[in-house]
């Protein structure tokens, strides 16, 4: 059915000039497709583009989709044309069903522009990720659909509300997996429980009239003493610094911002635009705020709590809320915890940041930003939106959460100021190492270049351009092997261009570009591993890391500036080349303890399968080589550590995370089947010799059908795991979440191996988290020189006084092995750390395993 509106009127504001720079109408059979539906329900659905029965029909939503989508919503006692009007992001059908261009949707933004200002709907709901971004991107620059999917958002710039699903395709598309299909249904009940939103006009909001800005000496002073005197119960407080980090000399922190119990914020400069002594005189105030009884609030506070330390120093007291973490924790998607973000998603704001961000963001060589030259006033007031905002959330956050996230939001609070401790403490670096490490790779890769230069390819490049080829130029590279050199392409990119990739250049069939492929490995080095670190070295002769909380999604931890979390293991030389400058202080050593298999130990606690609980309790047994044995057919003794970790890494985990057999084997087939037993005898030949591998033309096939069985008799001792994960599956199907034991809650399109993988490996870490916790407040309490440094995965990293060796592991050992168990009283097996350190003043890169008392 076609809408009430004449098609003529809905384009009759359109420039030509648009429908001309896209082009699109002139390729397709119902150009300019108007609007369809009644609306009786007032909401306007905006899809992605007409597909081919859409453009043959002239309406939108027609063929498999539409009828697919009709039922589901008669399910619901609607009817897609008689309740609702759509259009589509782009009016006409791009070529060959293509996704429509960025320009394509930016030239017909204008008609969904005029069709919200005719119907004047109560809801726009985007379906799919074209919709998304021809909606939001004069504003965002994520337009995933992961992003947007399941939120109702005010915006006030259109008056409507805006709700976000996948486009029904993908569900359709995807029919057979019953986890995305029963996620995709949620969301559009979500969308439709959503037509009962009250007006904007009836959504309270923050007054933004409600902030404050001075630079008046007396008016400053006196607020932060009535702050300091009278302390209300809950202060939100947010800093406006010179960089990201304050360990360089002449940083500063140029204003302050915060908001009380009466919801008004106060913004006003603390280290620019006085004199010395006003300085001096408002600095003191400032610090009796934060030493206050108020409990404090931030967006980061580990940020806020190292600025006031290092800058001011004075450690604030009283931490009480983080709503970046707590927005992480209540909803786990990437690019969602920002400030920004979560005052548009709950209020409708603006960019307020839009006209200060220039001066805040970008940052000379030695990480000092712009400040000093924004506007004062401007500055002040971005300040001060920040803070009205974030107490805002923050009252909004504190009706949300539930018992359960309570525990999370308490571990990550302690978390990330015992984060803010290691990242002050810092990790001393060998400065003149990198520097000439740096020089000698450069020499090395330009070395390479000239010899790669004399190959057959670059030679024949040379006679068809005129030029050599620039082997780090993807364009160079295709135009070599493939335009050239005939090669037949090993990958394409989703967008239909040949791949030149790592993975790409490996499966290339030539020497060059193997060799190519080892240089890249040599410039990845360089410009990963070795520039980060003179990059991020200090005056103090530190590197101080970033390590966050708030941005993975399996509740895990993350590393910047420098990444330490990055640091090789795999690739010896890579491996030596980036650990080999970090070092202990002066007179101590390095060690680190790591918790032993902490992911096995994790999914028994889950799912208390006996057999699992039994390899863990019986220090003799080894289930990897257990299951090496059954794949390769070989006594536990012959099975080398080689062996062990392909098994481990391509079958048992796998398998736990919801691979299937064929895979799992056609992997470890490929990487194993040249090894050797421990014998020296290369698998594929001990296979044959026991009868297993009948041909070597068909050995996969042979290798395949024995892994089945394999798999068969695995999963029949472990079948009480198995009958956990099958649980686990239907109580996603039915919820949307997945809840962790140590208080945290996954949701969102999540598969089979994430099922089972994110609170496996979420919960080992927050095991090590809360370790590090009580070992980094127990060596200050003691007022030891050991310290804690950095946080590596399952493993920390301390810089030992080595007269306190003794104790700092005792410590350690009893805190991660013992206390922890009565923290968590689900934790129903033994726990284990293992121990490796460095001799006195010697590189991180040379530890070895403890030695035992």
């Amino acid at each position: 059915m076609e809408g009430f509106f004449d098609p003529n009127d809905l384009y009759i504001d359109t420039p030509d000039l648009l429908c001309h720079k896209c082009g699109l109408n002139k390729k397709c059979l119902s150009p300019r497709m108007p609007f369809t539906g009644e609306g009786r329900l007032k909401i306007l659905i905006i899809a992605e583009a007409p597909g081919e029965e859409e453009d043959k029909q002239n309406k939108q939503l027609v063929g498999d989709v539409g009828i697919y989508f009709r039922k589901l919503l008669a399910e619901r006692n609607l009817d897609l044309d008689a309740d609702f009007w759509k259009m589509n992001a782009v009016s006409c059908r791009p070529p060959n069903n293509r996704e429509p261009a960025k320009n394509e949707l930016s030239c017909c933004f204008p008609n969904i522009q005029k069709a919200i200002q005719d119907l004047k709907p109560k809801l726009v709901w985007l379906m799919g990720k074209s919709a998304i971004e021809s909606y939001f991107m004069s504003r965002f620059s994520t337009l995933t659909p992961n992003r947007w999917r399941g939120l109702l958002i005010p915006d006030f710039e259109r008056n409507v509300w805006v709700v976000s699903t996948y486009h029904p395709s993908y569900a359709l598309r995807n029919q057979e997996n019953s986890l995305i299909v029963s996620q995709y249904i949620r969301d559009l009940d979500f969308a439709l429980d959503c037509m009962r939103v009250k007006h904007l006009d009836k959504l309270e909001r923050p007054d933004e009239d409600a902030v404050r800005i001075s630079t008046d000496f007396d008016e400053v002073c006196e607020a932060l003493e009535n702050v300091a005197e009278n302390p209300p119960k809950y202060l939100y407080f947010d800093y406006e610094t010179t960089g990201l980090k304050p360990y360089r000399e002449g940083h500063k922190i140029h204003s302050v911002s915060f908001c009380g119990d009466d919801n008004k914020s106060f913004s006003f400069p603390l280290q620019r635009h006085w004199t010395a002594l006003q300085q001096s005189a408002i600095e003191k105030r400032w610090k009796k705020v934060l030493l206050n009884k108020s409990k404090k609030i931030a967006h980061n506070i580990s940020f806020e709590d190292v600025w006031s330390r290092i800058i001011l120093d004075t450690v604030p007291n009283c931490w009480y809320w983080d709503t970046m973490l707590v927005a992480h924790i209540l909803d786990n998607r990437p690019k969602y915890s920002g400030l920004k973000f979560q005052a548009f998603l709950h209020w409708g704001a603006a960019d307020y940041g839009k006209d200060i961000r220039s001066y805040l963001e970008s940052f000379d060589d030695s990480g000092f930003n712009r400040i000093h030259k924004a506007p004062t006033s401007k500055l002040l007031l971005y300040g001060g939106l920040d803070s009205l905002y974030g107490k805002h959330l923050f009252l909004k956050q504190t009706k949300l959460v539930d018992p359960l996230l309570e525990k999370g939001i308490d571990l990550f609070v302690e978390g990330t100021l015992a984060f803010a401790d290691m990242q002050i403490n810092g990790i001393t670096v060998n400065k003149k190492y990198y520097k000439n490490a740096h020089k000698e790779l450069e020499q090395k890769i330009e070395e390479r270049k000239k010899e790669l230069q004399e190959f057959p390819e670059c030679k024949k490049f040379f006679e068809v351009t005129g030029r050599l080829p620039n082997l780090g130029s993807t364009d160079d590279l295709r135009q070599m092997f493939f335009d050239i050199g005939k090669l037949k392409p090993p990958k394409i990119t989703e967008k239909g261009n040949i791949s030149v990739d790592a993975d790409a250049m490996a499966r290339i069939k030539s020497p060059l570009a193997t060799e190519i492929s080892n240089l890249n490995k040599i410039k990845k080095i360089d410009n990963t591993y070795i520039s980060q670190f003179i990059r991020e070295i200090d005056t103090d002769g530190k590197v101080h890391p970033f390590f966050n909380l708030g941005t993975v999604r399996t509740y895990r931890s993350s590393s910047d500036k420098p990444n330490m979390q990055n640091t090789p293991v795999r690739n010896k030389e890579a491996k030596r080349l980036s650990r080999s400058g970090i070092m202990p202080s002066k007179g101590f050593k390095i060690i680190d303890w790591d918790y032993a298999a902490i992911e096995v130990r994790a999914g028994a606690c889950y799912t208390k399968d006996p057999a699992l609980i039994a390899y863990i309790n019986d220090p003799t047994t080894d289930m990897h080589k257990d299951t090496a044995s059954d794949i390769f057919l070989l006594d536990t003794d012959k099975v080398t550590k080689e062996l062990r970790f392909y098994v481990k890494n391509g079958f048992v985990f796998p398998e736990w995370y919801g691979s299937y057999y064929k895979n799992c084997a056609i992997n470890i087939w490929r990487e194993c089947k040249e090894l050797p037993t421990k014998d020296g005898i290369p698998l594929i030949e001990h296979l044959e010799s026991v009868g297993l591998i009948k041909s070597r033309r068909d050995a996969e096939d042979y290798f395949i059908r024995h892994v089945k069985r394999v798999e068969r008799n695995y999963w029949k001792k472990f079948h009480v795991f198995k009958e956990w994960q099958e649980r686990w599956y239907k109580s996603y199907e039915k919820t949307g979440v997945v809840e962790f034991l140590t208080g945290f809650r996954a949701k969102g399109y999540m598969g089979r191996n994430e099922l089972v993988n994110y609170p496996f490996q979420g919960t080992a870490f927050h095991c090590l988290l809360w370790s590090v916790i009580q070992i980094n407040a127990e060596l200050r309490d003691r007022k030891m020189r050991s310290k804690v440094i950095a946080q590596i995965h399952d493993c920390a990293v301390i810089d030992c006084d080595p007269d306190e060796l003794k104790e700092v592991k005792e410590l350690c050992t009893e805190i991660s092995t013992l206390r922890i168990r009565e923290e968590y009283p689900w934790i129903i097996v033994p726990l284990e750390i293992e121990w490796e350190e460095t001799e006195i003043d010697q590189s991180w890169y040379s530890k070895t395993l403890m030695k035992e008392d």
